[in-house]
């Protein structure tokens, strides 16, 4: 297993999100998504229910309820009789999901190029200069929150939800784990252009040039990862649209 270096294990006692009882769970879900990407809940990290209750002053009940959701999203594993804990990836696993997800991206990437508007192309955009921002005042879990709903966007757009969802399992845990592992996958230029090859290839609607340029985005950011495993360039096996 990869494990991140940062230094101690930092405790859970901040809660984040806006106020009022009918969102405490979600509350709490977010705090705890918070501090697995920022790296003060680390891979493998047990999550005690009863501690975590105690110290975001919450009931058990509001906790189980938010890791429930969590583990949903592949952010939290739970074993029966053994409780849960932060997901952990092995080099494999991430193999694994790069490969299921470039399938996956590539169908849901076709998929939208036909449903996205002009709004939507600025929206991909917009989400790019948040990118950017962020990289440049150096907030690493500010990055990962934009260039992860970068690509929710077109992952929405497919008109799939099941597609949606199975995506949002498969790499919400790869997102989290770079920036726990604070692996820097691009220099701030690098990544606005390949966004933004994105964005040119999701306008243009040619079903090929979007597979090749979201095939390529993949291996950029997880090349290390990857190894010499050069099946990766070939292309994804092709599913039906």
């Amino acid at each position: 297993m990869y494990n991140s270096q940062r230094k101690g294990r930092g405790q859970v006692s901040k809660l984040k999100g806006p106020g009022g009882a009918d969102t405490l769970s979600a509350r709490v879900e977010e705090t705890l998504k918070e501090a697995i990407f920022s790296g003060t809940l680390r891979p493998g990290q047990p999550l005690r229910e009863l501690r975590l209750a105690r110290s975001l002053r919450v009931s058990q009940a509001t906790v189980r309820e938010a890791l429930a959701r969590m583990e949903q999203y592949g952010l939290v594993v739970r074993v029966p009789n053994k409780g849960s804990s932060v997901t952990n990836l092995s080099a494999r696993e991430i193999r694994q999901r790069l490969r299921i997800r470039c399938a996956l991206e590539e169908l849901a990437a076709r998929e939208a190029s036909s449903h996205l508007t002009e709004d939507d192309l600025e929206e991909l955009v917009r989400l790019v200069a948040d990118i950017q921002e962020a990289s440049a005042s150096g907030s690493e879990f500010d990055r990962m929150r934009a260039d992860l709903a970068f690509h929710r966007l077109i992952w929405q757009k497919s008109g799939n939800e099941i597609l949606h969802g199975m995506l949002e399992r498969l790499v919400t845990p790869l997102f989290a784990f770079l920036i726990v592992v604070e692996e820097r996958i691009y220099e701030p230029e690098e990544e606005r252009r390949s966004h933004e090859a994105i964005i040119s290839a999701l306008a243009g609607r040619d079903p090929d040039q979007i597979c090749r340029v979201i095939r390529q985005h993949t291996l950029d950011c997880y090349r290390r990862y990857l190894g010499t495993e050069g099946e990766f360039e070939q292309p994804a096996p092709m599913l039906a649209s």
